[in-house]
């Protein structure tokens, strides 16, 4: 079962509240785009993965699905558990239901560990790993075939993605920018089965091209 309106309604004034702050800066963020060295500072950028499902294969059941996920990247943000910027998962609704989070128990929210909104710093740490991973879990109560999308927006910066490569419990898919809003990636899960995911994102650095 999709999300309730009221979360959907809480995540949409939460999403609309980043998408205007960044838009009021669109014209300097068009240039860094251009001008960005992506060595010490990455871009804003923010991704969607939606994940969706006829339970058991049978086209005569409502799809079920799950489609408000975002991963990325923006100033302000920092590599831990950020209340402006990480949203919990809300709970599961009545039904047949399919899920898709990113678990951080190490954050040790009082009201869960899984969160449908997971963003970073844009500062890499590490300048020799230019590599951040996210990991992500896909549940449902439902078994079938699933369908996991991406989609990115038009008034955010993808510049420093050199490559992006998805493991999908233990299949690996190295995924080009440019195909990301056209992929379909086929998932078979189980009742209740936990389908491990993980996102790694190489970052360029202009300095060494």
């Amino acid at each position: 079962m999709k999300k309730s309106i009221f979360w959907r309604y809480i995540f949409f004034i939460h999403f609309l509240v980043i998408s205007c702050n960044e838009e009021s800066n669109s014209t300097s963020q068009s240039t860094d785009c251009e001008e960005e060295a992506c060595t010490l500072s990455l871009n804003n950028f923010l991704i969607n993965l939606s994940i969706s499902m006829n339970p058991y294969d049978n086209e005569n059941i409502d799809e079920i699905s799950d489609f408000e996920n975002y991963f990325g990247i923006l100033d302000g943000a920092t590599d831990g558990y950020d209340s402006e910027y990480d949203i919990l998962e809300p709970p599961s609704g009545v039904g047949n239901w399919i899920n898709l989070y990113f678990p951080h128990p190490e954050w040790n929210h009082n009201l869960g560990d899984n969160f449908t909104q997971d963003i970073r710093d844009s500062i890499l740490l590490n300048q020799q790993d230019r590599t951040i991973t996210w990991d992500f879990n896909i549940e449902s109560n439902a078994s079938g075939t699933a369908t996991l999308n991406f989609n990115i927006f038009e008034n955010y910066c993808y510049n420093c993605i050199e490559s992006i490569e998805l493991d999908v419990d233990g299949n690996t898919y190295l995924i080009p920018l440019y195909e990301l809003n056209e992929l379909d990636i086929l998932i078979s899960i189980g009742n209740y089965d936990i389908v491990s995911c993980s996102l790694v994102v190489t970052f360029l650095d202009f300095n060494a091209i």
